[in-house]
């Protein structure tokens, strides 16, 4: 999502708290090993951050559909299992902060 999208869709959410933290890590490892963010891809690249979107990845995650080698599809469930806890505002800041977009709104 470019920053604008960020600012308008997202009121510029940018909470920092332990979740959006941890997330932003697994993020970054997701993406050490899938630049298009693998199985989470709808949730991570084009911000779908709606919990059925969450839901739908961690199906996909489980089911292994794609074959993911272990690296990647242990990434992808720490970083499922923590999105899944967010709040959507917790969501879009710690792809925000990962992306490095800068403090904002919330």
């Amino acid at each position: 999502m470019c920053f604008d999208c960020w600012r308008d869709q997202y009121n510029s959410s940018y909470i920092i708290n332990d979740k959006t933290k941890k997330a932003v890590k697994l993020i970054k490892e997701v993406y050490k090993y899938h630049g298009a963010g693998g199985s989470l891809h709808i949730v991570l690249d084009d911000w779908n951050l709606e919990d059925s979107n969450v839901d739908f990845c961690g199906k996909v995650i489980s089911s292994n559909e794609y074959d993911d080698p272990p690296e990647l599809l242990d990434a992808e469930l720490k970083c499922y299992e923590v999105l899944k806890k967010m709040s959507i505002e917790e969501r879009a800041s710690a792809l925000a902060i990962e992306r490095g977009y800068g403090g904002g709104g919330t």
